[in-house]
This record gives structure tokens, sequence and C-alpha cells, in this order.
């Protein structure tokens, strides 16, 4: 199997190691994640390096098991819930392939505010379940996302 920190271009890996904190910001909005497990990680930046044009995420987060890899799609997004959506959703069907084999992808959605009312439209559905099929789940969350790995 492919190792993590060789998925992609080398100059797209922010970092691939056994980090206990693992962090991701951009604009007041934060991704962290505790590595209790220190397990290796790799962290690629895809808004502008993996992914150079039309719809992105910002971050993929790639945790390589002996079975196969499970991946976090992070987006760090204003207010616009339905373009973070579009994002993932883009990049999912982008990189998938060179996931393979995946265990689970998930999708992380930081927001600096949610536009009221926060109603899960037919984007949010969608995404959802293909993030099920995908045996994963989708998180949202304004400011910051904190959870164990």
């Amino acid at each position: 199997m492919i190792p993590c920190n060789e998925r992609f271009e080398a100059h797209c890996l922010e970092w691939c190691d056994q980090r206990q904190n693992i962090s991701v910001e951009e604009n007041k909005r934060k991704y962290l994640a505790s590595n209790t497990q220190q397990n290796t990680f790799a962290l690629y930046r895809i808004d502008g390096c993996v992914i150079k044009d039309g719809e992105r995420c910002d971050f993929l987060l790639l945790k390589c098991e002996e079975n196969g890899i499970i991946a976090y799609f992070i987006e760090l997004k204003g207010s616009d819930l339905t373009r973070a959506l579009e994002q993932i959703n883009a990049s999912i069907d982008k990189l998938l392939p060179k996931l393979k084999p995946h265990l689970a992808v998930h999708a992380r959605i930081v927001l600096t505010k949610v536009n009221a009312p926060d109603i899960k439209g037919s984007d949010y559905i969608k995404l959802s379940k293909k993030i099920r099929q995908l045996g994963g789940t989708i998180k949202q969350q304004v400011r910051l996302i904190e959870e164990k790995l």
C-alpha cells in the first residue's frame, strides 16, 4: 500500500507524523483533533495545491492503516454552508480514486457563522448520504470542531 505521505504531490504535504494534537486553522476557524494513540497522520493542502481549479475543500487529513485509509475532508468556511458542501463533495469525487482502499471518508466543516435558519437542505442530505455510503460521518460546527481520532 502507498504510504500516506506519498499519496499526492510532496509540496502539498503540510506534515506527516504522529503528533498528539492535530490543528488546522484559517481565519479564526479551527479543526482540532486529539491523537492519543499516536497514529501516523498526513495533512495535505487541497485548495490551490492538490486541486488547483474548480470546486475544492481546504485540507485533507489522512490516517493510513494496514488495511486501508481513513480520510477527513476539511473545509474552513465563512457562512456559506451550501458552498462548503459543494466543495467537499467535489473534492471527494476528484480524490477518492487515489484513496483506495479506503475504510472511511469523513467530512468536517467549520463555519464562522451559520446564516439562520440552519436548515439541512438537499446539498447536505446528498453529501450526508454519500459520506454514510463511504463509511464516514459529517460534522459541521461554528468556529471550532474538536474530536478524538
